[in-house]
């Protein structure tokens, strides 16, 4: 009989409970809520009570709650004032990150794959995913991520302001191209990061505008990266898409228009800006080398970081007397090291004059200092009150403005205001100067350089009142000669015209 009854057997009472076991285990694991069973039959008993009893331990211990964080992680979120449901929300997003990562990977609960970051990205993915890459390198995880360093990278990175994302693209660009100084990027190596945004669709993300050959520096640091991203703003756009997408997901949109920062100025961001454990000494990167935490006990972390105490001096040797291992130095005790500077040699002259010239293979633009004393010096022209023309230290044939009231720097002249004839005139002579007269004083010359001086007004009135009577008398003399040769016109012409009738 039980044989003949094993197929109902295996579907209904053992089956089905296992079914809804799985379902529970999965959808636990998923964050998402657990459906109610069906009502069980009565020959289920046993087996539906196996079932709650699993299912409640899976609940309990598979919970979507967001896991406790490190201490500097608990600050960063006490001071941006988040709940404990925003938290849950951003652990929720962690957990289906963590379910595209490929079968039989071998990392821990609260950690995702690095590879699976990208995936939080859901428009324009493809122009964005080296740079979210760099990203998380610069927050020193290339492998995996940690929950903790997940959260704290999120959050940095979402609060960012617009001159913040300037610096944080500054150290991408200088991680993408391998640079051997972070102080400053040169032309060339902003045009090999930015090659890649040149070909794109995107009118936003295009870089083909911008000819990186022209621009007025040849190495730009920090802050005049951040100048001429507010110049062009598709050197910052994929940043500002990235931080946007960032926060639709943790935790929502709508926290962040209503979040404020409360900060009036905007932050120097350092290359350990998105670490969330920050090396203080080297005896703390031995000690995080070897396995043992940093900050577990506050005695030891004094110890290690306070200066060791002074050993206590010598008594002084009151009897003069050698000891009888004392071996004297042949050459006496030694001396302090001296260190020499060494005068800078010479350098040939083929490679002064190839360092000089220097030109770009390529381009054909002169990179060396033979680019500088060809540019033609600036002239300063009329600027308004407060301003002057100051040389670029770097180049000095080259002129920026600087208003000594407010303290503003620019690269173009200031417009001047509306002014009246006399101002401008001043402004004018201010600028190009007066002018030069060559003639000798009281020579014959000064009456053809200068312009001769007015006369009287009463000389003026009479000449005029001259020239009118002689216009007068010049007019009246015209009209009396016209009238006679009318009249031997007349006269004439009857003569002519009877000798040509006959």
């Amino acid at each position: 009989q039980l044989a003949q009854q094993a197929p109902a057997l295996y579907s209904n009472t053992f089956l089905q409970p296992l079914r809804h076991v799985a379902a529970s285990v999965r959808r636990a694991a998923m964050g998402d809520p657990v459906p109610k069973p069906r009502r069980p039959a009565a020959n289920d008993d046993v087996w539906v009570d196996l079932a709650k009893k699993v299912r409640a331990q899976v609940n309990e211990s598979l919970t979507t709650h967001a896991p406790e964080v490190d201490e500097e992680v608990a600050e960063l979120v006490k001071e941006m004032e988040l709940e404990q449901k925003h938290l849950d929300q951003i652990y929720r997003v962690f957990r289906k990150l963590k379910r595209t990562e490929p079968y039989g990977a071998k990392i821990s609960p609260r950690e995702v794959l690095v590879a699976s970051v990208p995936r939080l990205v859901k428009k324009n993915r493809y122009w964005v995913a080296g740079m979210l890459i760099h990203l998380l390198k610069l927050a020193g995880f290339y492998g995996t991520i940690t929950w903790d360093g997940f959260l704290y990278l999120v959050l940095q990175f979402c609060s960012l302001s617009k001159v913040e994302m300037c610096q944080m693209m500054y150290f991408i660009i200088t991680l993408d191209v391998r640079s051997w100084t972070v102080h400053s990027l040169s032309a060339a190596q902003l045009e090999e990061f930015f090659d890649f945004y040149s070909d794109c669709p995107l009118q936003a993300f295009s870089t083909k505008i911008i000819d990186f050959s022209k621009l007025p520096l040849p190495r730009y640091t920090m802050v005049e990266f951040v100048e001429l991203a507010f110049r062009f703003s598709q050197l910052v756009n994929p940043c500002m898409h990235l931080q946007r997408e960032f926060r639709q997901c943790f935790p929502s949109m709508s926290f962040w228009v209503d979040y404020d920062s409360k900060r009036l100025h905007n932050r120097k961001l350092g290359m350990d800006f998105f670490r969330h454990k920050k090396m203080i000494s080297l005896v703390e990167a031995v000690r995080l080398a070897h396995g043992n935490a940093v900050g577990d006990q506050e005695h030891e972390d004094v110890q290690y970081r306070l200066p060791p105490t002074a050993l206590p001096p010598k008594p002084k040797d009151t009897t003069k007397k050698t000891p009888a291992d004392f071996v004297p130095l042949p050459l006496g005790p030694a001396k302090p090291q001296v260190h020499r500077v060494e005068p800078e040699r010479e350098k040939p002259k083929w490679m002064v004059q190839h360092f000089e010239q220097n030109y770009d293979p390529v381009r054909g633009v002169a990179l060396g200092s033979a680019a500088e004393a060809l540019r033609e010096r600036e002239i300063a022209p009329a600027l308004p009150e407060g301003w002057v023309a100051v040389p670029d230290p770097e180049a000095p044939k080259r002129l920026y403005y600087w208003n000594q009231a407010t303290n503003e720097v620019s690269w173009q002249p200031p417009p001047l205001p509306p002014q009246s004839v006399e101002q401008a005139k001043e402004a004018l002579s201010s600028t190009v100067g007066k002018p030069i007269s060559r003639a000798a004083p009281g020579g014959f010359s000064v009456g053809l350089m200068n312009k001769p001086t007015a006369r009287d007004d009463t000389i003026r009135e009479a000449a005029a009142q001259r020239t009118k009577e002689l216009d007068f008398v010049r007019d009246s003399r015209k009209r009396e000669i016209a009238a006679g040769f009318r009249t031997h016109d007349v006269g004439t012409g009857y003569w002519e015209r009877a000798r040509r009738a006959w």
